[in-house]
Parts: C-alpha cells; sequence; structure tokens
C-alpha cells in the first residue's frame, strides 16, 4: 500500500518520541489532511460516526487514504471525507477517540485521545479566521449550480438553524487559485447547542456535490470572517 506523509511523520515520531517537534509535525498534518471517515448513519439533520469500543471507551474510524479504507472496512459504509481539525472539532468534547488506520496495515496506526483531538480542534483548526485576517478570502470561482442548489436544499432541511450563510472561496498561500470552498455559517439565535450537527451535515452536502476540497466554518457576528464572507462571497438561502 502506497506510503503517505502521515507515515513518514509517524515514523519519525516513534524513531524519536520524546521529540516535540515531531508530534507537532505529526499534528499539524494529521490537521490537514482528508480523512475518510466512517459513518453509521448519514441523515438530513445529523452525520452519526461509527463507533467501536476500545478499552479505552468509544472510538470513531477514520483512514487517511480511500484504499485503506477500502482494505480496512469489508462491509458497506457511508463515509465522509474531512480534514483531521474537521474531525478533531467534530468529536471535540464528546470523550470519543479517534481510531487512526485500524486495520489497514499501515505505517499510521494509532488511536488519538479525546485530550488530543480537543487540543488539535482548539490549536490547529482556525485556518478561514487566519485566512478572513490576512486577505485570502474571495468569491468562489464559476460556482456550479448543482452545489448551490444542493446546499439551499440542506439548509431549507434545517429549519431556522441558520441565520446566514455565505459561499467563498480560500485562497491557496502564495497564489491566486481557489485551494478551498468554504461555507461560512451563523446560527440562529437559540441554536448553538446544535452547531457540530449542523455543521457536519452542511460539510457532508457540500463534500457529495463538489469535487473541490470544501469545509463548513462557523462564525459570529462582529467576526472578521463573518465580515470578508459578506463582502466576498455567494448568499444561500433555503
Amino acid at each position: 500500500m502506497v506510503e503517505t506523509r502521515l507515515d513518514r511523520l509517524w515514523a519519525a515520531v516513534q524513531a524519536e518520541p520524546d521529540a516535540e517537534g515531531g508530534w507537532l509535525a505529526f499534528y499539524e498534518s494529521l490537521a490537514t489532511a482528508r480523512l475518510h471517515l466512517a459513518l453509521e448513519s448519514a441523515g438530513a439533520t445529523r452525520m452519526r460516526p461509527l463507533l467501536v469500543t476500545l478499552e479505552a471507551g468509544p472510538a470513531a474510524l477514520a483512514f487517511d487514504s480511500e484504499d485503506r479504507f477500502a482494505a480496512a472496512i469489508a462491509r458497506p459504509t457511508e463515509t465522509a471525507v474531512l480534514t483531521g481539525a474537521e474531525l478533531a472539532a467534530l468529536l471535540a468534547g464528546q470523550g470519543i477517540a479517534l481510531a487512526l488506520n485500524p486495520g489497514a496495515d499501515a505505517g499510521c496506526e494509532t488511536v488519538l485521545e479525546p485530550g488530543t483531538l480537543g487540543w488539535i480542534a482548539e490549536h490547529l483548526g482556525a485556518e478561514p479566521g487566519q485566512a478572513a485576517a490576512s486577505g485570502r478570502i474571495g468569491p468562489p470561482p464559476a460556482p456550479d449550480p448543482a452545489l448551490l442548489g444542493a446546499l439551499a436544499q440542506r439548509i431549507a432541511d434545517l429549519g431556522g438553524a441558520l441565520a446566514e450563510a455565505w459561499l467563498v472561496a480560500l485562497a491557496a498561500p502564495g497564489g491566486a487559485e481557489a485551494a478551498e470552498l468554504v461555507l461560512v455559517v451563523r446560527l440562529a439565535d437559540g441554536f448553538a447547542s446544535f452547531e457540530r450537527d449542523v455543521v457536519a451535515t452542511l460539510a457532508r452536502t457540500g463534500q457529495i456535490s463538489t469535487s473541490l476540497p470544501f469545509a463548513v466554518a462557523p462564525s459570529a457576528e462582529g467576526d472578521a470572517l463573518l465580515g470578508a464572507a459578506r463582502r466576498h462571497g455567494i448568499g444561500i438561502a433555503g
């Protein structure tokens, strides 16, 4: 099976487990890696990771390549593709660990504890906001009507959970082309407790509706990210 960047960084960590720089490089790469998450279900209003019970408690299953997912998960299983940071944010605060590449005969096979996922979500998951501050948020190039329609329908399915939603492009560092589409959302009053489910549902919809990398970024009134999205983005109403 093809070696991945996470394999190489994990090997470095195992070779020098006391080197903080090696762990940081691994976590930073994990935060931006596209992980294939096994799902129990993917309904209109909620995305449920498939959980297994480990000695330390429940754990979600994710793989850093589609081939590894297929090799380890024998039965037909729904999947979502999220960055490591997005997945950490989805699981944070729930006491759920992440089994990475379990049973895939991969170099990088490990279990990330809930505390580690919380740290990744807090410290390595702020790229959209940082991009707004550095001026890298812009209008999406030639947005696909199918994507806009799918997002509008999903927002309608969520009822009044969203106060506003804007589709923007996150430009690649040092370049003019869009590297990722980001749906910036502000939740309606009274829906803050549903943020995790809303973000996961919209992320799933976007990922199956476009070939471009897609993420969802919650924001609040007064945030630089929301201001940039209002200036440059396409508003989507359900």
